[in-house]
């Protein structure tokens, strides 16, 4: 497992343990994050359109197959099993709701332990390369303490996972 690295405005430093990777047609992740939690009931669980989920403690996954990596999946995930899918199309600018087929996820929440297993089929995943670029990322605590975690996070004054220069490499598919 590796651990997510920090943005520089965190007060706190989380330890935010994290696998993935690719078996067969599909990206796995698997994280365990601690708490307490900044969780809120206001979301549903069903569908993928909880806008603002980020608001609150979320584990987010952005992934492309597309060589200019975008456009690019961003997928959240709470400790309550709300769920959040876009379809990026354009950073900041064009987006639309989107709801990826083939990906489950389950987590587990005991008190101050959260557990995430998710996985996508690449069929899910935009872009028509072997090559699986993004990042995982993690939003957690209140308003007044909000805390960034990434694979790769910006160093800039304000968190923002939405570079798609700062993806890396989560793997390649097997060309079927």
């Amino acid at each position: 497992m590796q651990i997510l690295t920090g943005h520089t405005q965190n007060k706190v430093k989380d330890r935010i343990e994290i696998d993935y990777g690719i078996e067969g047609q599909s990206f796995w992740v698997k994280a365990k994050l601690r708490g307490p939690f900044n969780l809120s009931d206001k979301f549903t669980k069903d569908g993928f359109e909880n806008w603002e989920l980020w608001n609150f403690d979320v584990l987010e996954i952005f992934l492309t197959k597309s060589a200019t990596r975008v456009p690019y999946l961003e997928l959240q995930i709470s400790p309550l099993d709300q769920k959040l899918g876009l379809l990026i199309k354009k950073p900041r600018e064009s987006f639309e709701f989107f709801t990826p087929k083939s990906f489950k996820f389950d987590t587990k929440l005991d008190r101050d332990l959260w557990e995430v297993n998710c996985e996508i089929n690449t069929s899910d995943i935009p872009g028509d390369s072997s090559f699986l670029r993004g990042n995982l990322h993690c939003c957690l605590g209140p308003k007044n303490n909000r805390r960034f975690y990434g694979l790769k996070i910006n160093q800039e004054t304000v968190p923002d996972f939405h570079k798609p220069l700062n993806f890396i490499s989560l793997g390649r598919f097997n060309e079927c």
